[in-house]
């Protein structure tokens, strides 16, 4: 559900809103279990720990709702060497992969072989 609505986001696709409904119901829930701590600096949203085991994504509903209404969400791309989502914090938002130690190595050494390929 996640892949889908930020995927939307990053193939540009504009129909959010249409993909809204699917994680509305998490991010409804995880509201209605949330507590405010205010001790934070700044304060922020907290979950206890409840036997519901779906409990344990609260936390990820309210960081996609932040996502999805916030200035970052311009920066979600999709990995061009797997079908990972990322955010591209890089300094001129060119990222090409989620992790450059994983798919941008494995690509960069496909790109090499076939080019070593061609001049066999």
């Amino acid at each position: 559900m996640l892949n889908d609505v930020f995927g939307a986001a990053a193939d540009g696709a504009g129909d959010l809103a249409d993909r809204w409904p699917r994680l509305r119901p998490f991010v409804t829930g995880a509201m209605a279990a949330a507590v405010l701590d205010d001790d934070a600096d700044p304060p922020r949203w907290s979950w206890a720990l409840p036997d519901d085991p779906t409990a344990m994504l609260h936390p990820v509903a309210a960081v996609a709702a932040d996502l999805l209404t916030g200035p970052d969400l311009r920066l979600v791309k999709r990995c061009g060497g797997c079908p990972w989502l990322f955010v591209d914090r890089s300094r001129n938002h060119s990222r090409r992969w989620c992790d450059m130690a994983d798919c941008g190595t494995a690509v960069k050494m496909r790109r090499y072989v076939a080019r070593r390929r061609e001049r066999a």
